[in-house]
């Protein structure tokens, strides 16, 4: 029976303003037959390269930086046991937003007064 591993996607911004990173979680298999985790990322429209996670590790979590803003973001995760990779998990997609842009001002001018003279 092929299990689902579930990711949970949160966005984060990095500090450019032009990358991004996204955190992702998931929950074991239920036969717990798992040495570590891949990562594949892929933009909208292109196809997940296997051949090259963006991350690789034991735990079940992880960071993927350096996403550029204003793309579309896809995800999916493996569980690896040994040589055997498992199939995908659920495929999350992930908005990257451009960086806010902060505008900077003066403050209100403080203290103003006025007075009469000459009268």
């Amino acid at each position: 029976m092929k299990k689902i591993i579930m990711l949970i996607a949160l966005l984060v911004f990095a500090g450019s303003a032009n990358a991004a990173s996204v955190s992702l979680t998931w929950d074991p298999p239920d036969e717990g037959l798992q040495d570590k985790y891949r990562i594949f990322v892929a933009a909208a429209g292109a196809e997940f390269d296997y051949s090259a996670p963006a991350w690789e590790g034991v735990e079940n979590f992880c960071r993927i930086d350096g996403l550029e803003a204003g793309k579309l973001y896809r995800f999916v995760a493996r569980a690896v046991y040994g040589a055997v990779e498992s199939g995908n998990s659920n495929i999350l997609e992930a908005p990257i937003a451009p960086a806010p842009v902060i505008i900077k001002y003066p403050g209100p001018v403080k203290g103003f007064r006025i007075e009469v003279i000459g009268e």
